[in-house]
């Protein structure tokens, strides 16, 4: 049955791994190709990021290598934060000549929220802002009230300061806050108006105020007065013909089958089914998320209705993508940069790619034995055998367009003998790209 489902499983991504541009409508259906769209012409660019986890190099270790604290924290993370400053510095220097109209950036702007780190980044950001670049930002689980703020500079670590919620709109008011036509009362969530016709909503989701002592909140919720806010600014929308993209920092649906029980619920919003069919009824055709670090689009039919959620990887974590897109008044069209090099010096002379995917696979190799042995039960052995193969499904995924190499095929039929049963459809969905089968480059079609 395993070799059955691995073989249909290749068909289905040797079907969809094609990288040319594609075409959907809003009931995931193929319309058209590069030949039937070439007439169209964008009006508006726009950049997105996501999860920059910018650490100040004030607070950075002196020898980070060597750190033991530092070496410790990120030994089970997903997250290059060694190079955090030099990949922002990059994608901001790849951003300037792009000009795009609009830059959205999806939250988790500081490592752990430390007032240094966002103090940087919002200068960093202004200057973007003065060559022309409106950017508008929402924050993320790790910004606001982080109980862990650190700085490395001391052995051991010592606790940095944190900024609250109204720092926050203090520090980023020129992204978003200080122009917005619409502030929500119960959270800072907003509406601006960048161009006639076009909303950018900005949610909060974000659970700052359950944030302590030891209390660190990762999931997030759309507080019930934020969502009738939201009702009465679609509401307007609708009556006014206006195009709304919403950005939220957190998943507000499964971007491979049986994500939230692999991953954990906590990485999503609260009664993220529910909340996600209220958004589609309200009329919300797309929404861009960060928080997963994964790069990948899918779509969810809710209500008679499509709602595209549009998920955008970290900067600090590999391939390292950003987003440029072109949005007119029929179709987004959508394309993926990556980070491939930095102006820093990489331990040991290596290669900067070579340097971040090995990095990040010992990373989750390290996650995933964890969670295989502990949470799963997996005895040590196995879970030994098995860590591996959940970290190339991960690293696949946060690439996105998924394509199973044959000898990894071959090896997970090998694999499921002795796996648990239960363990091994999520490895293989992790390899299979939803609806549209499209991560990096492709057209949406918005009405």
């Amino acid at each position: 049955m395993m070799r059955r489902i691995a073989f249909l499983l290749l068909l289905v991504l040797a079907a969809f791994g094609c990288t040319k541009d594609r075409y959907f409508d809003s009931a995931g259906l193929q319309f058209g190709d590069d030949a039937t769209m070439k007439s169209s012409s964008p009006k508006v660019k726009i950049a997105v990021i996501s999860d920059i986890h910018f650490l100040d190099p004030s607070l950075m270790p002196e020898n980070y290598v060597t750190n033991p604290d530092f070496q410790q924290d990120m030994s089970m993370d997903r997250k290059l934060i060694e190079l955090s400053d030099p990949i922002f510095r990059e994608v901001i220097s790849r951003l300037t000549p792009e000009k795009p109209d609009i830059l959205m950036i999806l939250g988790d702007m500081a490592c752990q929220g430390e007032l240094l780190s966002h103090e940087t980044v919002a200068a960093r950001l202004q200057e973007l802002e003065n060559t022309g670049i409106r950017v508008f930002v929402i924050p993320g689980n790790n910004d606001i009230l982080n109980p862990d703020a650190v700085s490395y500079k001391t052995i051991p670590e010592s606790p940095a300061e944190n900024i609250s919620s109204d720092m926050f709109t203090q520090l980023y008011g020129n992204f978003g806050y200080n122009e917005a036509i619409s502030r929500d009362p119960a959270s800072l969530s907003y509406v601006c108006q960048p161009f006639s016709g076009l909303w950018i909503m900005g949610i909060d989701a974000c659970k700052y105020t359950d944030n302590g002592d030891g209390t660190f909140a990762v999931d997030g919720a759309i507080a019930d007065g934020t969502m009738d806010w939201i009702s009465e600014r679609m509401a307007e929308a609708r009556a006014a013909g206006i195009t709304v993209l919403t950005m939220m920092h957190f998943a507000i649906v499964e971007h491979y089958v049986g994500q939230a029980v692999l991953e954990g619920e906590r990485n999503y919003i609260e009664n993220h089914a529910s909340r996600a069919q209220a958004l589609a009824d309200e009329g919300l055709r797309l929404i861009f998320t960060g928080h997963l670090h994964g790069n990948d689009i899918t779509d969810v039919p809710v209500s008679g209705r499509m709602l595209t959620a549009i998920e955008t990887g970290s900067l600090v974590t590999p391939p390292i993508p950003y987003r440029i897109m072109y949005l007119d008044d029929n179709f987004i069209k959508i394309e993926t940069g990556n980070i491939t090099g930095v102006d820093a010096e990489i331990p040991g002379g290596m290669d900067f790619m070579a340097y971040a995917d090995s990095t990040i696979r010992s990373h989750f190799n390290t996650l995933c034995y964890s969670a295989l042995r502990y949470r799963f039960g997996v005895p040590k052995d196995l879970a030994t055998q098995m860590a591996p193969f959940f970290t190339s499904g991960f690293m696949a995924h946060f690439a996105g367009d998924e394509k199973m190499p044959p000898a990894e095929r071959e090896a997970i039929n090998v694999l499921a003998e002795t796996a648990p049963p239960s363990l091994m459809p999520y490895l293989l969905n992790m390899w299979t790209d939803l609806p549209p089968y499209s991560d990096n480059k492709i057209h949406i079609k918005l009405k």
